[in-house]
């Protein structure tokens, strides 16, 4: 798509019931747009008339296509150009805006120089230039529409390129009276006028057009829409988007189902947000060239030159949307063109085609024939004129009155009752979709974006069917909806956390106010800490306390899944609360234990009948333990083997263990020590046997520690206590000094 683009409004007058219908012609890399405006109470009717009256036959089939090409193509006589002026600069793939008598020609390849050029006066101005870290390169320029600006000021904007950029320019004509030229420098300068500027926002954010990954050399856009505030973008690999001006938003991303050898008329449904393709046929001997000029001028369009690698053609092409047919019109170029510009005058009596340094210009006369000269003043008419086209043809008028006569007030309830059960069904699907987005991980999304990115189309729905880990789930019907949600994730979901996603965080009652980077849990949670205070933080440290964040329905948020689903609502809110945690200490080095010792003395029957016994201990905890010490962790596991256990035992116990087991030497090379000790205990920090006597459990503890057992000395020990201590508090370490080192029995106490 190389060329700049013209459209023309075919009546100035509209009201309340103005029905807008924008039509597209694209053909072998040219986007071409008319926007029709017709008074009728009946929008309905008026498309399907439009239909009739521009698209041809939508039912044509590739073959027939072809044969029509041949019938309808015919040779006319080669027509007059007149040479002007050249252009100062040579300017290649240059973009070109009319404003009144005026071309405003707008940088070429790598030349950021903009001139003016007078149709009367036959002279050249220079503007400006684009800015100096612009690089263009297969960019495009329109003219922005607003109603309510003074006509001696319009807009243009310029993006894309294969370096994209997005910029303004408000144009106040550069050819004043001489008196006032320095005055209306002067304010040109004050109002930033005459320079291009980045294109912005009403808050003053920057905007880019285009995502990161569209390809935009070459793309060429169109301004249409009820309100002319749609910007419709075609650019390569078919691709086309719509992209609302007063939004500074995307709302469509499409593809065009077309090939070299086929046309297209697009009709796009402002209401439904949805496009209509309909084949049209294309001459031959313009299918082979793009990076021609185009010009539309009523219901034809006439093409200018074009270039196939290193063929240029001077050949001149017309084709009729009325009557859609080919001609062609021989050697009618000075000279061959190729990625040249065609505009209309300002009295639509001459077209001008400007390509590098050449420019020339010929009679419209001389291209249309009168009866498609005729067609011009009736569509200019006022509301009367339109009547009288719609009279002209036989067949369109009844066509058009048969369906009026069809289409009762039953029909039109039951027509809308199916768009708006069509628009729901439609609205849950995408529902249903954006959620399971939300609710993949975020490695599941960098991977379904890579794909969708470096894919195509096809390629990325056959990955979606038959490879990816959710193809059982998903249906061909669903890829639409799950490329929209895609589109929407990357269009406003990724922007907006550039920009920051605000949400509000409760602290001692008190509602704060952050601005998070990204959609992560981390991210959350470092915004959470940048609200806490120094009391918060001695707080935590003083009672061993952690922060936790919750939502108002006080459901922990730990994942960026939870996250994610918060900011689902229009004001996602979480809440700080804190929860203790066992401190964790580590002197020295981190050490993984793989083969320890597990000594367990479990004591559940008891003589003396002031204690009652524990059945528990020895049906549950020692079976427990054993499973997961022995069993899972392969760790050798001692435990005393009756349930009963007097003093005496119990020392004899330990003294056959460490003999047995040749502990004081450690020839087992056991690398940990774990000490279980289940049963009833009294104050002192003593356990109780089964004759009723006391054993102290920091003599237990103490006769492993470096000095009593050096074998163990560089062991980490960990002591379960389950018994009852009174009202004794236990501690949970102790250091042993041994020279200049510190050595640390660690326990871990339950009572």
């Amino acid at each position: 798509m190389e060329d700049c683009v013209q459209f023309k409004k075919c009546s100035k007058n509209h009201d309340k019931n103005l029905f807008c219908l924008l039509q597209i012609l694209l053909l072998n890399n040219l986007l071409l747009c008319k926007i029709r405006f017709c008074f009728t109470p009946h929008p309905p009717f008026l498309k399907k008339f439009s239909n009739i009256n521009n698209m041809a036959n939508q039912n044509t089939t590739q073959k027939s296509l072809e044969k029509q090409t041949k019938q309808s193509q015919h040779i006319i006589t080669s027509t007059p150009f007149q040479s002007l002026n050249a252009l100062p600069n040579s300017l290649w793939q240059s973009q070109c805006v009319l404003h009144k008598y005026e071309i405003l020609i707008c940088g070429g390849y790598k030349k950021r120089d903009c001139y003016s050029y007078h149709t009367l006066k036959n002279e050249y101005k220079f503007i400006c230039e684009y800015p100096n870290d612009v690089a263009l390169w297969g960019h495009c320029v329109v003219k922005l529409v607003d109603n309510n600006k003074n006509s001696n000021e319009i807009t243009l904007l310029s993006f894309g390129g294969d370096y994209k950029h997005t910029l303004v320019m408000k144009y106040m004509s550069v050819w004043s009276n001489e008196n006032d030229e320095n005055e209306s420098n002067k304010l040109k300068e004050l109002n930033n006028h005459n320079q291009w500027i980045p294109f912005k926002d009403n808050d003053g954010n920057p905007i880019q057009i285009g995502r990161d990954y569209d390809n935009y050399w070459g793309v060429r856009a169109v301004i249409g829409g009820s309100n002319n505030h749609l910007l419709f973008i075609a650019f390569k690999d078919n691709n086309i988007s719509v992209f609302d001006l007063n939004t500074f938003q995307f709302i469509k991303h499409s593809n065009i189902p077309t090939d070299d050898l086929t046309g297209l008329s697009i009709e796009y449904d402002e209401d439904d947000n949805t496009f209509q393709f309909c084949n049209l046929p294309v001459c031959k001997s313009i299918a082979v060239f793009s990076h021609y000029a185009y010009v539309c001028i009523n219901d034809v369009i006439l093409f200018f030159g074009g270039s196939n690698l290193d063929v240029v053609s001077k050949s001149v092409h017309k084709y009729s949307i009325r009557e859609n047919k080919w001609m062609t019109f021989q050697n009618t170029l000075l000279s061959p063109l190729g990625d040249c510009v065609a505009i209309l005058s300002e009295d639509n009596t001459y077209v001008h085609i400007i390509g590098e340094s050449t420019h020339v210009k010929t009679q419209v006369s001389e291209l249309l024939s009168e009866e498609e000269m005729k067609v011009e003043k009736i569509v200019n008419r006022d509301g009367k004129g339109q009547q009288n086209k719609l009279k002209k043809d036989d067949n369109v008028e009844h066509c058009f009155f048969s369906l009026r006569k069809l289409s009762t007030k039953k029909k039109r309830q039951r027509k809308e009752t199916n768009k708006q059960a069509r628009k729901d069904k439609k609205k849950e699907k995408n529902k249903k979709w954006m959620k399971w987005w939300n609710q993949r991980e975020q490695r599941d999304k960098t991977e379904i974006i890579q794909k969708f990115k470096i894919m195509s189309s096809e390629q990325f729905r056959v990955w979606l069917l038959s490879e990816c880990k959710w193809k059982r789930i998903i249906t061909k019907d669903d890829i639409d909806f799950i490329c929209f949600s895609i589109d929407f994730y990357l269009d406003f979901v990724i922007p907006n956390q550039g920009k920051g996603l605000l949400a509000y965080v409760i602290i001692d009652e008190i509602k704060k106010l952050i601005k998070m980077k990204e959609l992560t849990f981390e991210e959350l949670l470092r915004q959470s800490y940048n609200c806490l205070k120094l009391e918060h933080f001695q707080k935590m440290n003083n009672e061993y306390l952690k922060l936790q964040l919750v939502n108002m329905n006080d459901n922990v948020i730990e994942s960026d899944k939870d996250v994610t689903k918060e900011f689902e609502t229009n004001e996602p809110t979480f809440k700080i609360t804190w929860i203790p945690f066992q401190q964790l200490i580590i002197i020295g080095k981190t050490k993984t234990i793989k083969n320890a010792l597990v000594i367990m003395i479990a004591i559940s029957e008891y003589m003396d009948k002031t204690l009652r016994n524990l059945p528990n201990v020895n049906e549950k905890d020692v079976t427990n333990f054993k499973q997961l010490f022995e069993e899972e962790l392969k760790y050798d596991f001692i435990c005393n083997p009756s349930p009963k256990m007097t003093k005496q035992d119990l020392q004899s116990f330990f003294a056959k263990l460490n003999a047995n087991y040749d502990l004081h030497e450690n020839t087992r090379k056991y690398d940990g020590l774990i000490v279980i000790i289940c049963g009833h205990g009294e104050d002192g920090n003593v356990f109780v046997t089964s004759d009723g006597k006391q054993v102290s459990i920091d003599k237990i503890r103490s006769s492993y520690n470096c000095n009593e057992m050096e074998s163990f000395k560089d062991l980490p020990k960990i002591f379960i206590i389950d018994c009852c201590r009174g009202e004794n508090i236990p501690k949970s370490y102790e250091l042993t000094m041994r020279g200049k080192e510190i050595y640390m029995d660690t326990r871990m106490m339950a009572f």
